[in-house]
């Protein structure tokens, strides 16, 4: 590969502000290649979410790259230097292939958080049943969910895999499954009734991708809500890291929605503005520490504008709860990190 010896200068000419068009644009086109490459062969759902939007995988592929070369207010090409300070050593001094694999591994985490958030906001169904499965089945006793190549993949805890067997035809796994599971069932009930339909058979392979489960699932709860042990939001068992990216999209989306809804129509002035958006830097840096809120939202205003509670009911109520849930739809989105 003849960019494995130029990354490292690539990277570092990016970094410092001095690398001439035609390099950067070498840069994007490996980082281009690279997520293409992944998405076409590796996540059957990209075809739902591309059928779903109308972009295609170079569609998916460049967003994810624009988020690569994210700059932040001074101009800084933030998430490289992010990625450049997380490498075990030095940039100047790690060897080339040990590079190149971090960097690749990198961009392949990049693309997969994007595919999440398009996957929950193209099927929001779908990402709650794909949010709730994920949470039960981290102590579930007859299935385990593991992360190979194609996916996180659903497989009996106990019983041999059998992946030497042809996969389960999609038509006859979603038969045998809709013939068991129950009416209105929970969470629990649906992977009781997959660890059933997976373990009694020897014709096929005994797993499942956790994205193609979903779709069957889905069907099960047309019209209905769906019913979950886990119904709060939790950032437990992320990084320090990880929790500070997803509370920095959180407030970001935040603060663009008080300037693009509020302040530029003349709903706030700058001062009610800025004063909101401090009042949310609060509110999601509780939510991350504490898991939940630690006063009410009429409070969390208050330390930030002088108002009172009459003036807060019939002026910011309704601004601050709709904040607050595009919070909350940023912060559930981003923790679907992986498909």
């Amino acid at each position: 590969m003849q960019f494995l010896g130029a990354l490292r200068e690539l990277l570092i000419g990016a970094l410092e502000g001095n690398l001439p068009n035609r390099d950067l644009t070498r840069l994007v086109q490996i980082c281009r290649s690279v997520v293409e490459a992944y998405l076409a062969h590796y996540r059957s759902s990209v075809v739902h979410i591309c059928a779903a939007t109308g972009m295609s995988i170079n569609d998916l592929a460049l967003d994810s790259i624009a988020e690569v070369f994210g700059r932040d207010e001074n101009g800084d090409l933030w998430r490289l230097r992010e990625f450049v300070s997380s490498l075990d050593d030095d940039i100047n001094n790690i060897p080339e292939l040990d590079l190149w694999l971090a960097f690749k591994a990198y961009l392949i985490r990049i693309a997969e958080a994007q595919l999440a958030r398009l996957y929950a906001q193209v099927d929001p169904a779908g990402a709650k049943i794909h949010r709730n499965l994920r949470d039960c089945l981290q102590n579930f006793p007859t299935l385990r969910l593991t992360k190979k190549l194609r996916g996180l993949t659903i497989t009996p805890a106990r019983e041999d895999t059998l992946e030497h067997l042809p996969p389960f035809p999609d038509d006859e796994f979603e038969s045998r499954f809709h013939a068991i599971v129950k009416k209105e069932p929970s969470i629990s009930d649906l992977l009781k009734a997959l660890h059933y339909v997976l373990a009694t058979q020897k014709q096929y392979r005994r797993l499942v991708l956790l994205t193609d489960f979903v779709q069957v699932a889905r069907k099960v709860y047309v019209g209905t809500d769906v019913t979950s042990e886990t119904v709060e939001l939790d950032l437990g068992g992320l990084s320090p890291r990880d929790v500070e990216q997803i509370c920095r999209y959180a407030e970001l989306a935040v603060k663009e929605r008080i300037m693009f809804t509020y302040y530029a129509h003349g709903k706030l002035d700058k001062a009610e503005a800025e004063a909101l958006a401090r009042a949310f830097g609060d509110i999601i840096s509780d939510w991350s520490t504490a898991g939940r809120l630690e006063a009410s939202l009429f409070n969390y205003v208050r330390r930030h504008l002088s108002v009172s509670e009459d003036l807060y009911e019939r002026e910011y109520r309704s601004k601050t709860e709709y904040l607050l849930k595009i919070a909350r739809e940023e912060i559930a989105a981003r923790l679907m990190k992986e498909l």
